[in-house]
Formats: structure tokens, sequence, C-alpha cells
């Protein structure tokens, strides 16, 4: 009787079957990893003038979150003084892409230099466009007397009515939560934590749409 002839698997096809076992191996894994981009835009409320980055409302939104397991990222794209015109002027360079969710508060400015509310609901509802026509998920945010729930109902954003809520009283900022000698009150880092705290359950269910 005749041996068995054995027969080599050619070394390609090794390399060829390491190859997809490697991609089917790493490439969910690849998808996993990337955390969630999420861009805050605003003026000095975001950028937390006279405190450090790492104090401002947006950093502690993202270990807030990461602290209930969410892999995000949050972007400071806060600008001082900035109006909604000038906003909405940088807007595509403020929102790279690859951005996911866009938290959104502006207006100040406008009130403060007297600006038209028109001519603010009308940026800020162009800033809205521009977004979710990218498909990015908007959280809006409004503050007294400015109410800007409408122009977030029409573009299917979610809102939040007042960002100062919890580190104001009759509509004063807290002494508590405000740098001292600041004739803007800017808020400390004591008062930025409260705003983290507060968005924490309006921002979360994005990141968690996201995700699905």
């Amino acid at each position: 009787m005749r041996p068995a002839i054995k027969t080599r698997t050619p070394l390609f096809l090794h390399a060829a079957r390491g190859l997809v076992v490697g991609i089917l191996l790493v490439f969910p894994a690849a998808v996993q990893a990337a955390p969630i981009e999420i861009v805050a835009l605003g003026d000095s409320n975001t950028n937390g003038d006279g405190i450090i980055r790492a104090s401002a409302w947006p950093a502690q939104l993202e270990k807030l979150l990461r602290a209930k397991g969410h892999d995000v990222r949050i972007g400071n794209a806060g600008v001082s003084g900035d109006t909604t015109g000038e906003a909405l002027a940088r807007l595509k360079r403020a929102m790279p892409d690859g951005t996911d969710i866009a938290i959104v508060f502006l207006g100040r400015n406008d009130m403060r230099f007297h600006a038209p509310v028109a001519t603010t609901r009308r940026n800020i509802e162009e800033i809205l466009g521009q977004l979710r026509a990218r498909d990015i998920d908007v959280l809006l945010i409004g503050f007294p007397p400015y109410d800007f729930a409408d122009i977030a109902k029409k573009h299917g954003a979610a809102y939040y009515p007042d960002f100062f809520a919890g580190v104001t009283k009759n509509g004063r900022k807290l002494r508590r939560y405000v740098l001292p000698l600041d004739p803007i009150r800017h808020l400390n880092p004591s008062g930025h934590r409260v705003i983290a705290e507060r968005l924490l359950p309006s921002v979360e269910p994005l990141v968690q749409r996201v995700n699905r």
C-alpha cells in the first residue's frame, strides 16, 4: 500500500489567513477604542476666563462622564467675548470632522452689546442648522431672559433652559461661585463644577444615543 502523500500549505496562504484573523481581532477593538467626540461651543463662560482650562465645565463634564464609564473627549471651543455671529463665522473650524455631539451656549455677549434679539436667534438657528446637517447631535443651552427652546425643537436638538441654574439666586450669581475682584463675575472652578454636574443628565442621553 502506497504511503499517504503529505501536502504543504503554501506560505502565502498562511500569511493570508494570519492577516484575516488579525483584521477580525483588531478592527472591532479599534472601533470600540475611538472616543465619542464632543465640542463645547461658547464664549468666556465656556472658555473658563480666569481659571485653567482643566477647571472649566467642559473638562469637568468630561471627567464626570468618564467616571460613569463613557469613553468621551470634550473639546473646549469657547472664545472670550464671542457673539453668536462670531461663533457662526468660526463654526466649521470649531467643529472638526468627526464631531459627534455639540454643546452650544451663546448669546450673553449679544445681549451685553445690545444686538437685536432677532439677530441672535437667527444666528443660533443657523448654527444648529449647520450642525444637524452634518449629523451632529446638539444640546442647546439658553439663559434668562432668552429662550431658544423652539429653535432646539425645530432642529431636533436637546435643550437646557438655564446655563446658570444652581449658581444664581434671583438672577444674580452667588458669591461663592464667582472669581474675586472680577467685574464680570466669571465663575470660579466650584461654579464650573456645578454647571458640569447639572449638564450631565442632559448630555449623557446624547452620549448613549451615539453609542447605540
